[in-house]
């Protein structure tokens, strides 16, 4: 395991933050004082590029700390959008409910139908 951040105490030097920049970057940021930017970048209706890029403050750190815990966390979200994909190609699909605590997700809906909506109403149809 890496070294804490001098100075983190309690959830600080336990958990991770993570930042969401509309409409495709996400920075997860770890109490070692690395951190993972990962953005998608859309290729097709069903294909989408996801990157991820490592940086550590320390030198001696393990450049790759948190990545198994990303890499879990991504092979649960990869197979979830798996599966909405494929119900979605079903013809079947309706939006379901939303865990109130995933707030990046109506953050983002929100942001992208003000987008949409904007665009609607100023142009010229």
């Amino acid at each position: 395991s890496s070294k804490i951040v001098d100075g983190l105490t309690g959830d600080g030097a336990k958990g991770s933050m993570a930042y969401s920049v509309f409409p495709n970057w996400f920075i997860a940021v770890f109490p070692n004082g690395g951190f993972n930017v990962m953005w998608w970048s859309p290729l097709s209706a069903e294909k989408t590029r996801a990157r991820v890029h490592n940086f550590s403050i320390d030198t001696h750190s393990d450049l790759r700390s948190g990545v198994e815990q990303l890499k879990a966390v991504q092979n649960e979200d990869y197979e979830i959008c798996r599966r909405v994909q494929e119900g979605i190609r079903s013809g079947h699909y309706r939006p379901g409910p939303q865990h109130a605590l995933e707030l990046r997700i109506s953050s983002f809906r929100k942001e992208y139908l003000r987008m949409v909506r904007e665009s609607f109403n100023s142009s010229e149809i």
